[in-house]
C-alpha cells in the first residue's frame, strides 16, 4: 500500500476470495493487492517502475513477467525485451540485499544459464547497466522472410517453395485406317484410360 501512495497516478488492483458464513453473511477469506503503473504494468519495486518507465518511453517492445505464487526470496525476471537481436534479452531487477545471499546468487546464475535468451542484469544500488539497442534487421525481397514465433520466442527462416512446372503433353496425331467401303477414315488417337469403357465398334456397317 506504501508504494501505491507514493507512487503518483498508479493503480490498485485487488483480487479476493470470498464465501457466506453460516449466518448468510459474506466473509473475507483471502485478499491480494497489486500495484500498477499508469500504463496498468503490474510492478513490485519503484526500481522497476523506472526501468519501465525508461522503456515505455524510448517506445521499446518488451513484456512484463509476473511473479504469481512464488516466494520473495526466488529470484524471477522482471521484464523480457523483445526488440533485441538476434535473441530476445531477459531483464533481471536483483535487490541489493539478495545479491550477497548464496542461494539466491546460485538460483539466479542456473536461471540465467538454463535460457537460450541473453539476459540484462541490474543489481540495485549500483549504476543501471546501458540498455541493449533496438534491432531487427530489415528484410529484403532477395532475402529469407523472417518468421517470429512468438509463444517460442525463437526466429526462424522461410523461404517459399519453388514453384512446380506442369509437364508438357505431346500433341496426339491422326490414326490411318484401312480403307473401308472405299474410304479413308480419320480417327483421333483416344487415351488408353478411356478405352476401357469403350464398346466395340462395327466397322462394316459405318454410314458411308
Amino acid at each position: 500500500m506504501s508504494m501505491f501512495r507514493a507512487i503518483e497516478n498508479s493503480h490498485l488492483l485487488v483480487i479476493c476470495t470470498f464465501g457466506l458464513g453460516y449466518n448468510g453473511v459474506a466473509n473475507l477469506e483471502e485478499i491480494a493487492p497489486m500495484v500498477t503503473t499508469e500504463n496498468w504494468i503490474p510492478i513490485e519495486s519503484m526500481y522497476e517502475k523506472d526501468l519501465i518507465d525508461m522503456l515505455t518511453e524510448k517506445g521499446r517492445a518488451f513484456q512484463k513477467v509476473l511473479r504469481y505464487n512464488l516466494a520473495s526470496n526466488v529470484p524471477v525476471a522482471s521484464l523480457i525485451l523483445l526488440d533485441t537481436k538476434p535473441n530476445s534479452t531477459v531483464m533481471y531487477v536483483v535487490p541489493q540485499d539478495r545479491i550477497e545471499d548464496e542461494v539466491y546468487s546460485k538460483k539466479l546464475e542456473e536461471l540465467i544459464m538454463g535460457s537460450s535468451l541473453d539476459a540484462w542484469t541490474w543489481v540495485v544500488g549500483k549504476d543501471m547497466p546501458e540498455i541493449p539497442p533496438r534491432g531487427y534487421a530489415p528484410s529484403t525481397p532477395s532475402s529469407p522472410v523472417k518468421v517470429v514465433v512468438t509463444a517460442a520466442s525463437k526466429t526462424v527462416n522461410w523461404k517459399p517453395p519453388a514453384p512446380v512446372e506442369k509437364p508438357v503433353m505431346p500433341a496426339t496425331e491422326p490414326l490411318a485406317v484401312e480403307p473401308v467401303n472405299g474410304k479413308i477414315l480419320d480417327i483421333p488417337a483416344i487415351p488408353i484410360s478411356e478405352l476401357s469403357d469403350t464398346q466395340g465398334t462395327d466397322l462394316e456397317n459405318l454410314p458411308e
